[in-house]
C-alpha cells in the first residue's frame, strides 16, 4: 500500500471514530458505529463471498448455499467455454463488482470498453459475452481495495478478503425474471425486519418492508437521495418460519447483520451475509421508521 493511500485510509478511520462515537439513535447511525468500532473477526468471514459459503453450510447445510460453478484464484484463468449459456461472475472482496448473463438482457447492451468503471453492475445477454472485456473488468475490480477509497467512510470488515472470482449459475424465479430476494434484519440473532427485493442488479428495485409476522410496514426505502417504490404487497409465504429460523442461525452470534436469500421455486438460498447494509447510508419515509428499526440494538464495542 502507497503511503499517501495508508494515510488516507487512517485519516478515514479517525474521522469515523470522531464522528460516531456513540451509536446514535437511528438504525443508520448505529451501522456507522459499527464501521467504526466494532472488530470481530466474524465481520471478514461475511465480506468474504467465498468464505461466507462455508460457514453457511456449516450452520445449516449445504441446501441453502448458493451453487457455484467455479471459483478462481487471483491470476488464475477462466475456461468461459465451460460455463453456462446464463451465469453471474463476481469478485469475492467488494460489493458490486459482478456481470450478470442472461436471456432476459438487452441484446445492444455491451460490456464497456474501458474497464475502469469502479464498482458497477452491469447485465448483459449471453449473446454479447466478450471474455477479454470480462477479464478486463475483473483485473480491475481485483485491483481494488472495498474497504476504502477516498471521499468514502471506511468498511474494515474487506480489510483482508482475498479477491478472487466467484461464477455462479444464474438464479430465476418461476416467470424466468430474476429471483424474488428476501432481506432479513437480525438484531443479536433476533430476525425483526424482512424487506423484500425485487428487481435488475442494475437498478430499478422495487421495496417493501414486513415485521417477523409479515405484517406489512408502510414505509419508503431513501438512498442516496433516491426514494425507492414499495412493490405491491405480497401474502405471507409458506417457508418465512424456514426463513428466519435460518437467518437467526446464522447470526446467533453477532449482534447485527443482515442475511439476503434468494427464493428459486420454492428453495431459499443465503446470497449473502451483510454488515454494513449501504454503508449506513440511507433513510426512510416516514423518518422515525428508522429510530423504531434500530430500538432494540445497542451496541457497544
Amino acid at each position: 500500500m502507497r503511503m499517501a493511500e495508508w494515510l488516507g485510509r487512517n485519516r478515514a478511520y479517525r474521522r469515523i471514530r470522531l464522528m460516531y462515537p456513540e451509536p446514535g439513535d437511528s438504525l443508520g447511525s448505529k451501522i456507522l458505529y459499527k464501521m467504526a468500532w466494532d472488530r470481530n473477526p466474524r465481520l471478514g468471514v461475511f465480506a468474504d463471498k467465498v468464505a461466507v459459503r462455508n460457514y453457511i453450510a456449516d450452520r445449516v447445510g449445504d441446501a441453502y448455499v448458493v451453487p457455484v460453478v467455479c471459483v478462481a484464484e487471483p491470476g488464475e484463468a477462466i475456461d468461459y467455454s465451460t460455463l453456462p449459456r446464463e451465469f453471474a461472475i463476481k469478485v469475492s472482496h467488494g460489493s458490486g463488482g459482478v456481470i450478470v448473463v442472461t436471456e432476459r438482457a438487452d441484446h445492444r447492451v455491451t460490456l464497456p470498453e474501458d474497464p475502469r468503471v469502479g464498482w458497477a453492475r452491469f447485465e448483459i445477454h449471453p449473446d454479447q459475452v466478450d471474455p477479454v472485456r470480462i477479464n478486463n473488468l475483473l483485473e480491475h475490480w481485483q485491483g481494488l481495495r472495498f474497504e476504502w477509497w477516498p471521499g468514502r467512510n471506511p468498511e474494515w470488515a474487506y480489510r483482508s478478503v482475498v479477491p478472487r472470482v466467484v461464477v455462479e449459475p444464474l438464479m430465476a424465479s418461476r416467470d424466468g425474471g430474476p429471483p424474488r430476494e428476501y432481506k432479513v434484519f437480525c438484531f443479536n440473532g433476533h430476525a425483526q425486519v424482512i424487506r423484500t427485493d425485487y428487481g435488475s442488479v442494475t437498478g430499478g428495485k422495487v421495496f417493501t418492508h414486513y415485521d417477523r409476522e409479515w405484517k406489512h410496514l408502510d414505509v419508503d426505502f431513501i438512498e442516496t437521495g433516491h426514494r425507492h417504490t414499495q412493490g405491491v404487497l405480497e401474502s405471507k409465504p409458506t417457508f418465512l418460519s424456514d426463513l428466519i429460523r435460518v437467518a437467526e442461525r446464522l447470526t446467533d452470534d453477532v449482534d447485527f447483520a443482515r442475511v439476503d436469500f434468494m427464493e428459486e421455486n420454492g428453495s431459499l438460498r443465503v446470497g449473502e451475509i451483510t454488515n454494513y447494509p449501504t454503508a449506513g447510508q440511507f433513510d426512510f419515509s416516514p423518518k422515525d421508521f428508522g429510530v423504531w428499526f434500530g430500538k432494540d440494538w445497542q451496541p457497544r464495542y
